[in-house]
């Protein structure tokens, strides 16, 4: 019987360390489970706002913002998260200080200077997908897009405005940093956005890829 001891003594360790594991997994997980669901439950089937900073970068188009410099707006949306995987988002975002020196006007040999802006508001359908507490988002949209060009030179000035609408295709991140709010970044890319301005009749392509980094309110 005293040859037994000493093994019946190692089993009893062995189970003593198989619940220590199986009790610091349950306590994780439960510490885990009350931390992470406050957290990525704060969007699923609520309500967002997140003001952003932009950074607009013309595209290259001969048609289009090609001499341009790359522009800095700012934005805010309101989303709406339906379910986990999906949401809809409404967007507005004012772009300025896309300026160009020296572009030629109309048919002209004159050369001027541009200073580009637009306000545009934009409605997404988004595929939102949650990993702990980070949510992937990617969409399409469609966008409204309210451009306008300052053109100046030879002593004179001009400006020509316009509206239309075009498409994009938005993605980016939400970054949970506490339960009621997250940091948001994202990519937008331009589709179809060509307007026609009245002025000189000219269909101008006015989209442009988009930076956007902000912060995401949870309510």
């Amino acid at each position: 019987m005293e040859k037994l001891k000493p093994k019946k003594r190692r089993e009893k360790m062995k189970v003593k360390s198989i619940l220590g594991k199986i009790s610091t997994v349950l306590g994780t997980s439960l510490i885990l489970g009350m931390m992470l669901p406050s957290i990525v439950s704060a969007e699923q089937g609520s309500f967002s706002i997140a003001p952003k900073l932009i950074a607009f970068f013309p595209n290259s188009d001969s048609n289009g913002l090609n001499n341009y410099s790359t522009g800095v707006g700012i934005g805010v949306d309101a989303r709406y998260n339906f379910l986990a995987f999906f949401a809809l988002a409404a967007e507005l975002d004012y772009i300025g200080a896309s300026n160009a020196t020296g572009i030629h006007y109309g048919s002209t040999s004159a050369t001027v200077n541009g200073n580009y802006s637009n306000f545009a508001v934009k409605i997404d359908a988004l595929l939102t997908i949650p990993l702990g507490i980070i949510r992937i988002f990617l969409g399409p949209g469609i966008v409204y897009n309210n451009p306008s060009v300052s053109i100046s030179g030879g002593g004179s000035s001009t400006t020509l405005s316009t509206s239309g609408y075009g498409w994009e295709i938005v993605g980016g991140v939400d970054i949970g940093v506490t339960e009621n709010g997250a940091i948001t970044a994202e990519i937008s890319f331009p589709i179809d956005q060509n307007v026609t301005f009245s002025g000189n009749s000219a269909t101008v392509n006015v989209g442009g890829y988009e930076l956007m980094a902000g912060y995401r309110f949870f309510f």
